[in-house]
Formats: structure tokens, C-alpha cells, sequence
């Protein structure tokens, strides 16, 4: 049995869908799956049911004890973890880190105890001279060593392996990708629980916009271009977290929509979702370039919420990136757009042809997003020299 440590401080676990595939994966080989988490009440705690060999450890710091940021005290609670276990480090076959600080402790403990590093890359570093985002002494740490030293690097398409390459001069043969998906069959089965959920008739279509809310998505300005669509669409916001005291939320619910708009904000379980998303008409992910910059730009498979609606053969409306219009176009499976303005327009575009549509978005996902063909890859590049070969 091979054992592989997990490192995240982000409280979202979740809801990065590959790494969720990469940790069944790991159980269905069999494998035994330690996970170190920061947890936070406005986040699920991943469940990990019929898995024994998996243990979620989910860490709480009390803001009454939290003399040191919550990144410190993390890295503490590891390598206290190791000392008291005695040992138990040299029996790790694997460590891997998420997002920014979780791969920066992984690293760390990879090198204070000799363990196999997989930088698990959520999203794009900090490039230099690429952007007017500040650069420090921090990013350049992590970009020459976290990135630059780790014996592997799992992300999630090409799109993002070019533009890490060529930004960080990291070979290329460090890179491996895996969509940002989840495993499973297709789901062809259309739920009734979004519109039970919400309380939406037959007679309407319901436009999905899933996962986060906020001005990073736009979210206050779709909502006010909903005025312009069909009077059967509705749209639906279903957040991926709780909101009731998030601002930009209540700032939202104060607004009349005239019945267009609804939001679903109670999360669920990343084993529910596709029984809840595969009732949705047409899916909605959009990205505010102003906000976001590269990382919006350079999407490609990143953007789970596009792949979770493939897989439940809902057509997308996304923006008209490169990175995203390069498959949406290319297996017709929804309406890339420059402006939330022409979010209508394209939403009648896809009635218009729906099964059309619907067929080639199960298409998409299975020619494109599908992850078990990237996992065994993955594998055998973590555990070949365990092996031998």
C-alpha cells in the first residue's frame, strides 16, 4: 500500500474537482490518503464515504489564539505531526500541495523530509513583468523553487503548461495535465432537484450559473442584463459556499428582478452536484477580465464549472477567450460572447437547437474533460521509480 500526504490551507477542498479525482483515484488503487485541511464554516468538509483509506484531518484555528498566521500554524501542526509520529515520514510515498500556501508548506516538508514532491498547480503564480500585479521576493521564492524544484507539476491543460513554461523556464517534462473534473459516467438523466430547489415551473428554462458570486464573475451585472431575455428564462445562482453575510450577496438580494433571478446558497456535496446541475436548461460561466486578468484569459480547463456542465450535457455560454472558445467552437457545444449583453441572444441561439446542442456538449466532455485517461498517466510518472523502472 503506497501513502501519499495532502497539504491544503484553502478551506474549499471540496470544491477543486480534480484533486477531489485524484484522491478517489488514489483510493481505488487502493492506496492509504492522509489529508491536512484548514476547514472554515462557510465550506463543506469533503465527505469521503466507503473510503477507508482515506483520513481528512480538518484543522480549526480560533482567531482568539491565532498569534501566528494561520499559514505558520499549519506548518507547525505537520512537522509536529511527523516528529510525534515517529518515523512515519519515510513511509510517505508522495506529498502533494495545493494552492499557493499548501504547496508552499508541501515543498518545505518535502525537503525537510526527503518525500516525493507533487505540486498540485490550482491556479496560475504571480508572473513577472507580465501584468501590473505586484512581484515580490515571495513570488519570486515560489516561482524558482516551490515551482522551479518540485519533482512534479499536475495542472490542468496545455494552455496552462505554455504559459508556465514559457513564463517560469520550466521544462516541459515536469508538467502533467488533468482537466479540472470529476470522474463518473455521463449524466443523461435530467434531475428535477434545481427546479424543486427553487421553485421553478416546467414552462421556464433555467440558466445556471454554478459556484462562486462576486464581482470576479460579474454576477451583479448578469442578474441586470436578465431584463433583456425571454420572459421564460430564469436565471439561477448556486453558490459553491454560504453567503448570507457576504456584501456583494446581500447587496444582490435588495435588487427586483422581477422573478428572473433566484439564488440557490446552500452548498452541496461535490457527490450531489451533477444530480442537481444536470437539471439546469443552460449552464453560465463567465469571467470579469477586469478583475481576473490572465488567469481569466488563460482559463482552458481550469474552469470546473464548464466541465461539470458538459458532463451533464448542459450547453455552456462562456466568454469568447482563446482558451475557451477553442473547444466550445470547435465541438459546438454553447455560445462563447464578448459582452454579458449578448447572454440573451445566445441563450435563444442554443433553444433553438437544443438536443443539437445537448449532444454535443456530452460529446465535448468526453473528448476533452474527461479525466480517467490523464489519471493512470499521472500514476505511473508519481510511482515508476518506487517500481523500478
Amino acid at each position: 500500500m503506497r501513502k501519499i500526504l495532502i497539504i491544503s490551507k484553502e478551506p474549499f477542498l471540496d470544491k477543486i474537482p480534480n484533486l477531489m479525482t485524484m484522491i478517489r483515484y488514489f483510493s481505488g488503487k487502493g492506496d492509504f490518503v492522509n489529508i491536512v485541511s484548514i476547514v472554515a464554516d462557510e465550506y463543506l468538509t469533503p465527505s469521503f464515504k466507503g473510503m477507508d483509506n482515506v483520513v481528512f484531518n480538518g484543522l480549526r484555528f480560533d482567531d482568539n489564539r491565532r498569534l501566528l498566521p494561520s499559514t505558520v500554524l499549519l506548518f507547525g501542526h505537520l512537522v509536529r505531526m511527523f516528529l510525534r509520529d515517529g518515523g512515519l515520514f519515510n513511509r510517505y510515498d508522495c506529498i502533494i500541495g495545493t494552492g499557493y500556501y499548501g504547496n508552499m508548506i508541501a515543498f518545505f516538508i518535502s525537503k525537510l523530509f526527503g518525500i516525493y514532491y507533487v505540486n498540485h498547480c490550482l491556479e496560475y503564480p504571480v508572473f513577472k513583468n507580465f501584468t501590473h500585479e505586484k512581484y515580490g521576493l515571495i513570488n519570486a521564492f515560489y516561482n524558482a523553487m516551490v515551482m522551479g524544484k518540485s519533482d512534479l507539476i499536475v495542472t490542468h491543460d496545455d494552455v496552462h503548461i505554455d504559459l508556465m513554461t514559457e513564463k517560469l523556464s520550466i521544462r516541459r517534462s515536469k508538467f502533467m495535465a488533468l482537466p479540472n473534473s470529476t470522474t463518473g459516467d455521463l449524466v443523461r438523466r435530467k434531475s428535477e432537484s434545481i427546479r424543486n430547489a427553487c421553485n421553478i415551473g416546467k414552462d421556464n428554462a433555467v440558466i445556471l450559473h454554478s459556484g462562486g458570486l462576486g464581482k470576479w464573475f460579474g454576477s451583479q451585472k448578469l442578474a441586470e442584463c436578465t431584463r433583456g431575455w425571454a420572459d421564460d428564462n430564469v436565471l439561477v445562482f448556486h453558490t459553491s459556499h454560504l453567503v448570507d453575510d457576504d456584501p456583494y450577496y446581500i447587496k444582490m438580494k435588495q435588487n427586483d428582478y422581477k422573478g428572473r433571478v433566484l439564488f440557490s446558497v446552500k452548498p452541496i456535496p461535490s457527490e450531489r452536484l451533477d444530480d442537481f446541475i444536470s437539471g439546469a436548461d443552460i449552464g453560465i460561466a463567465w469571467y470579469d477580465k477586469s478583475v481576473l486578468g490572465y488567469r481569466c484569459e488563460y482559463m482552458g480547463l481550469a474552469a470546473g464549472k464548464i466541465g461539470n456542465y458538459l458532463k451533464c450535457g448542459i450547453p455552456v455560454i462562456t466568454n469568447n477567450f482563446d482558451s475557451l472558445s477553442s473547444y466550445i467552437n470547435r465541438y459546438k457545444c454553447g455560445v462563447c460572447v464578448d459582452r454579458l449583453e449578448d447572454v440573451g441572444e445566445a441563450i435563444s441561439e442554443i433553444r433553438s437547437k437544443y438536443e443539437e446542442y445537448r449532444d454535443n456538449a456530452f460529446n465535448c466532455y468526453e473528448k476533452v474533460w474527461k479525466p480517467e485517461p490523464y489519471l493512470d498517466s499521472i500514476y505511473e510518472q508519481v510511482f515508476r521509480r518506487r517500481s523500478g523502472n
